[in-house]
């Protein structure tokens, strides 16, 4: 990984957690703009912070709960996908 792409990749894990300055948004949107590798690394991360927000939220009304077959799927696919990429 090149540095570039190491740091955009923590900024873009920390706009999560906090707001960016305006210098480092624009630093990743430049860096976006020209880097695949990270952008799908920035899509992949917003998809997971998304599904872990939904479960969360679901976990504390009590309403959603998957059932371990779907659990056991999706570590099914996850790992596929892991082992596809190396």
């Amino acid at each position: 990984m090149k540095k570039g792409c190491d740091k955009i990749s923590h900024l873009v894990s920390d706009a999560f957690d906090r707001k960016l300055s305006w210098l480092e948004r624009i630093e990743v949107k430049i860096h976006l703009s020209m880097c695949s590798l990270c952008r799908s690394y920035a899509n992949n991360i917003g998809v997971m912070h998304d599904i872990f927000s939904y479960i969360r939220h679901s976990d504390e009304s009590g309403s959603t709960r998957l059932s371990q077959a779907s659990k056991h799927k999706i570590k099914q696919i996850l790992k596929e996908e892991c082992d596809d990429k190396s």
